[in-house]
């Protein structure tokens, strides 16, 4: 765009033996129009597939994701947005294990296991939160 704000997104995927796979990646950048409406975001995702048996997959798929920018809410009067507020998020990463197993026509064991790790932080240095302490019971 004239601004300044483009995206680019990527894919490569193909088999090979017993192997399947697919990498994803995608980024996004807008440097906004009003100020501190900034936005960045990148997304790399991988995926894996082995057939070991005729009965037997294993499944494997990671993804890493980071985003940072400004005060990205729309405001009827644009003097109400934040000039300071930032924000980033990060998921690193993110991992999926799956088994398949079928025993038999119409029978089959699933398995999948993942962890997920998702960080986010938001600062804005002029926005007053309050706390009531409450004393604790005894």
């Amino acid at each position: 765009m004239s601004r300044g704000a483009w995206s680019e997104q990527g894919a490569q995927f193909g088999t090979f033996a017993n192997s399947a796979y697919a990498f994803e990646a995608s980024y996004r950048s807008d440097p906004g129009q009003p100020p501190n409406n900034d936005f960045e975001e990148t997304e790399l995702r991988l995926q894996f597939k082995q057939q070991i048996t005729p009965q037997d997959a294993l499944y494997l798929r990671a993804i890493y994701y980071d985003a940072a920018g400004g005060d990205l809410f729309q405001y009827f009067y644009q003097s109400n947005a934040s000039p300071v507020f930032r924000y980033k998020e990060t998921q690193e990463p993110m991992l999926f294990v799956g088994y398949h197993h079928e025993w038999g026509p119409g029978a089959h064991t699933l398995f999948l296991a993942g962890r997920f790790d998702d960080t986010l932080v938001v600062t804005d240095p002029l926005e007053l939160i309050y706390i009531k302490r409450y004393p604790m019971a005894r």
